[in-house]
């Protein structure tokens, strides 16, 4: 086999990867609006159909929200990540382990955050800063719904996160559209039809988790289904891989319930409660367009977790890369709407207070100012914990929700009064963001906007020898050209198998997708493998190959040919 690195063929398109990208962030945003748009209907409803007063309680009880979101995130994110990993090492045998983990302990710790919640709701939310008879009440009633709600939702989210990894993304976004119009539907019947209050908007956040967790079983059905159940006594320690992978996640929900307590006192004083209502409409907008900015990073999570375990640094330069353009974009796009939307807000959240209505143009106003700095936020902390950057991903986590803001806003609040609470989370927000490029810059002595260096990728992934890192295109002419190059390059018996791959991808017939698949021969640790990525639905491409390894997993084929 040539060695010489000066002979590598590379001509690559990001055709598959931008196809799955796509097809995941799909899953991924339906996902994310199962869980935020919740929250922001409950508000809609609640403002509407119960009093004003119930948009002030539900952002009171955001962090508990925000705490059990990152109980689920913690074993949704991470196991699903950490088992990616896995994949694209090859160690087949952990992925069963990570998912048995992560659901069987992540319902137990749900179960038990939820009993102490509920028995302590009242006096959690003294200490939140409410002193209000009629808004602790309120407040309390919507807490017992979520607390009630949280092993459901639990158990939702990190099945529908494995089922996509192994395969089933479509039974995923299915699962995710059922849970977030079943979410809807109750809350319109329980509270504007049957008068069941505030606890009715939490307490159907489960019973439309357990719908789509029924939908989820459907994969269970699949012949190409992995996931079952497996004894995980002896790989215990797993289980921190797991959390250390899905910390940076679960601590940016953390650090935002301790950010929204420090608001809210701070709002509490500058301008009353009338000043939470204004900033709980602004921030229901922010959690419904969450969607928007963290789908683009979340669909990277186990797209770069696979990738790095491949240790695929152009697969992962061009995952990185689509997320960035696109996010920008759209969230560009959703800045502009903002701030042309914020005066007919109020109306839609049934706020009429003269005062709240005021605070929440203010704050949606500001908000349009900072919106693309969370997009870019979102896929930074995304990229790094993917890539087993955890500290950094901390840090950037920390930064984004209190370094900057916390001192501002003292700061500000004080010499701008309700004001200077919009203007700290604008300053805070961008602060925030250029840090992040500064402490690239100095790690790699390199300009941190060229996504390989954004990347931090370690030393050994320059240590790989690779021969090819091709597009070829679903035709038999195509096939030929890429082996006219590669025969002058390698020996003949991993053409001949590289042929004999391509070929029954080229063949597979109209199952397949019809554009260009991807052949990457690569020396790693002293093992030289083809590994060769294509579309369309569950095909073995390598069967009558001895010794192959085939996985059909976020929607896409691998075969994998060792080289002896």
């Amino acid at each position: 086999m040539a060695s010489d690195r000066e002979k590598t063929y590379v001509k690559t398109q990001d055709y598959t990867i931008k196809k799955v990208y796509w097809k995941f962030l799909k899953l991924c945003g339906m996902g994310i609006l199962a869980s935020t748009v919740g929250v922001v209907f409950d508000s809609i409803i609640a403002g509407n159909f119960i009093k004003e007063t119930a948009i002030s309680a539900i952002s009171m009880a955001n962090p508990v929200y925000l705490l059990s979101t990152m109980t689920f995130m913690i074993f949704a994110l991470g196991g699903a990540t950490t088992c990616s990993q896995f994949v694209g090492q090859g160690e087949h045998e952990k992925t069963n382990v990570i998912f048995t983990l992560a659901v069987k302990i992540g319902f137990g710790v749900s179960l038990i955050l939820g009993i102490a919640i509920f028995l302590f709701r009242e006096p959690i939310i003294q200490a939140l800063g409410a002193s209000d008879p009629k808004l602790i009440a309120m407040t309390a009633d919507y807490i017992a719904g979520l607390c009630i709600s949280m092993p459901c939702v639990l158990l939702f989210n990190v099945l529908m996160s494995f089922i996509s990894l192994d395969g089933s993304p479509p039974i995923g976004f299915l699962a995710t559209v059922v849970v977030a119009v079943s979410k809807i539907a109750l809350d319109i019947l329980l509270c504007a039809v049957l008068n069941v209050g505030i606890i009715g908007v939490s307490l159907t956040t489960g019973i439309s988790s357990l719908l789509g967790f029924g939908v989820c079983l459907l994969h269970f059905k699949k012949e190409y289904c992995t996931l079952k159940f497996v004894p995980w006594r002896q790989e215990v320690s797993l289980l921190g891989v797991i959390l250390l992978t899905g910390m940076p996640n679960a601590i940016t929900f953390l650090w935002t319930a301790l950010r929204t307590i420090i608001h809210n006192r701070v709002l509490l004083s500058v301008g009353g409660v009338a000043a939470v209502t204004g900033s709980g409409v602004s921030e229901n907008v922010n959690s419904l367009l969450t969607i928007v900015v963290m789908v683009f990073g979340y669909t990277l999570t186990s797209l770069l977790g696979l990738f790095y375990g491949e240790k695929d640094r152009r697969s992962m330069h061009d995952s990185l890369s689509i997320a960035v353009k696109s996010g920008v974009i759209v969230s560009l796009v959703c800045s502009v709407g903002i701030f042309i939307m914020a005066p007919g807000l109020p109306g839609a959240f049934g706020v009429k207070d003269a005062a709240a209505a005021s605070a929440a143009v203010s704050a949606a106003h500001y908000l349009a100012g900072y919106f693309v700095s969370l997009e870019l936020f979102y896929i930074s902390m995304y990229t790094y914990q993917s890539t087993k950057h955890t500290g950094f991903a901390n840090y950037i986590v920390l930064a984004k929700t209190l370094i900057f803001y916390v001192p501002l806003l003292f700061l500000l609040s004080s010499t701008m009064g309700l004001n200077g609470v919009w203007v700290a989370q604008l300053i805070a927000d961008w602060l925030a963001l250029a840090s992040i490029f500064v402490i690239v810059a100095v790690r790699t002595k390199k300009n941190p906007f060229n996504i390989n260096n954004f990347l931090m990728l370690p030393e050994e992934f320059d240590e790989i020898t690779l021969y090819a890192d091709v597009s070829v295109f679903y035709t038999e002419h195509s096939l030929e050209l890429f082996n006219e190059v590669l025969r002058t390059r390698v020996e003949p018996p991993i053409v001949d198998r590289t042929t004999r791959v391509a070929r029954n991808i080229i063949h597979q017939g109209p199952e397949t997708d019809k554009r260009s698949f991807d052949i990457r021969i690569a020396e790693i640790d002293g093992v030289t493998t083809i590994r060769i990525r294509y579309g369309g639905k569950p095909f073995n491409a390598a069967t009558d190959i001895e010794g192959t390894d085939y996985r059909f997993a976020l929607g896409f084929n691998t075969v994998v040919v060792p080289i002896q």
